[in-house]
């Protein structure tokens, strides 16, 4: 009897052992997680918010990742203005209650006011050398995290916006970046330069980036982004007015810098045609305009390729439509003070002729194997818009009467 009695214990002692490796053990490893991972907590809570009766309203009652977030932001915006002692003793007091908490106010509340933060910074630290060791390493640790990310945000931000983007991606890859500095970083940039930064980042980066910063700087990032998009899209339809406008009233508007600034030129002239744009712009006599406009090009092209856009070369293929065309200008600037200086009658001799032969006299091939030709059609009518307007009545009334109304209405009407 005895050994039967000992036999039923040993029996509950297995099943026992065997139902708490089964339940207990995975039971107690999620207990942990719960309570050591955010990610996992929210995940749970969202799941348990399902479930029936009052566990599934407590779970929903508990806050979201965003809700988090977005409550730090008041509280930081409260605080920051605050004077510098309060703010102190306020973060103290976190500080002993919830370090993590500590951290991400601090640097939301940078973001409001760098110098402000500063001062209360230093007091902080001068506090916590008082404390023990532990504490003055962390803060030190903080503080030259900041230095880091500054450091890093002034050299990102001397260099085109291509280049910044790569500069990124490559200090990401290489380690001498990691995702807390990244999303530090993205707190302290101007909100414009962050903007353009994650439209040309890798879509990875940028979900990463945009998952780490808190609701009210991530809406504003995400109208940035779309006032970004939508500022290329209209000047996408600019650029097609001023292909289809004249050259002379396309050439004042498109070198004026106080209308569209040297990168919203590159984004229009890169929506044009390469013959038109280079005709456009041979009428401009600011080389050193010309050249900050081909460098503005060039970089316009480096961020499509980004987007893994085909790179056209366009600035090269431009400059030389661009000498093509003044070398034709110069042309005709001859042609049009040799006949300037010959009857009427005789001037449309020569035009009507030129108008039945139409020679095409010149033709260049770009490096792209675009071709641009001049024919003697385009001379006539580029000639008597040189003209003042008596002298090309005359020779209008000496044409035969269908070219001459043809031509006038291809003349540009000069005010």
């Amino acid at each position: 009897m005895p050994n039967k009695e000992r036999k039923k214990a040993n029996i509950a002692v297995s099943v026992f052992l065997i139902l708490f490796i089964i339940v207990g053990v995975p039971l107690s490893a999620l207990t942990i997680t719960y309570f050591t991972s955010e990610n996992f907590q929210y995940l749970t809570n969202e799941f348990m918010s399902g479930f029936p009766l009052g566990i599934g309203v407590y779970f929903d009652n508990l806050p979201t990742r965003e809700e988090k977030e977005e409550i730090k932001l008041q509280i930081a915006e409260h605080y920051i203005l605050m004077e510098t002692d309060r703010i102190v003793d306020k973060l103290t007091i976190i500080k002993k209650e919830d370090h993590q908490l500590f951290n991400d106010l601090l640097l939301i509340m940078d973001t409001k006011n760098t110098d402000k933060m500063h001062e209360v910074n230093e007091i902080l630290r001068a506090s916590a050398l008082e404390g023990n060791i532990l504490q003055r390493t962390l803060q030190e640790i903080y503080n030259d995290e900041i230095i880091y990310v500054d450091e890093m945000i002034e050299h990102i931000t001397s260099m085109s916006v291509s280049l910044a983007v790569k500069e990124i991606e490559k200090f990401l890859n290489s380690g001498k970046l990691n995702d807390e500095q990244l999303a530090l970083m993205f707190k302290s940039l101007d909100i414009e330069v962050a903007g353009e930064y994650l439209i040309y980042l890798d879509d990875s980066i940028t979900l990463k980036i945009m998952r780490s910063l808190p609701t009210s700087i991530r809406n504003d990032l995400e109208k940035t982004i779309a006032a970004l998009d939508e500022k290329h899209k209209n000047l996408q339809e600019i650029a097609d007015i001023y292909a289809k406008g004249s050259i002379i009233e396309s050439a004042n508007d498109l070198s004026d810098i106080e209308k569209y600034n040297i990168n919203e030129l590159a984004i229009i002239f890169l929506q044009m045609d390469i013959a038109k744009a280079a005709e456009i712009l041979a009428s401009t006599a600011d080389n050193e305009f010309v050249f900050s406009l081909f460098n503005a090009i060039d970089e316009r092209e480096a961020l499509n390729s980004l987007l893994f856009y085909e790179s056209k070369n366009f600035s090269i293929n431009l400059a030389q439509a661009i000498e093509a065309f003044r070398n034709y200008e110069t042309r005709l600037n001859e042609l049009s003070r040799i006949y300037e200086k010959m009857e009427p009658d005789e001037i449309a001799a020569l035009m009507s002729q030129m108008l039945r032969n139409n020679i095409e006299f010149k033709e260049i091939v770009l490096s792209n194997g675009e071709r641009i030709s001049f024919n003697e059609e385009k001379l006539v009518i580029d000639i008597l818009n040189n003209f003042e307007h008596t002298l090309v009545a005359d020779i209008l009334g000496e044409l035969d009467p269908r070219a001459a109304v043809e031509l006038s209405q291809r003349l540009i009407i000069k005010p």
